[in-house]
């Protein structure tokens, strides 16, 4: 995925990325809260990592 993140970068994508589906965990809720918050904190690391910049300031 990192790898995919960097050419969608490298070539300007301008658009947005939502996760397709995720994994259903012992626990979660039937519509995969804790592992969709997994996801979409896992997609903004790789948009931080491949722009090297974090677009969330914990300040």
């Amino acid at each position: 995925m990192y790898k995919a993140m960097r050419i969608y970068y490298e070539n300007d994508f301008d658009g947005f990325f939502m996760d397709d589906h995720v994994p259903h965990t012992v626990g979660d809720t039937e519509w995969g809260h804790r592992a969709k918050a997994y996801a979409n904190g896992y997609i903004q690391s790789l948009i931080e990592t491949v722009t090297d910049t974090p677009l969330f300031d914990p300040k």
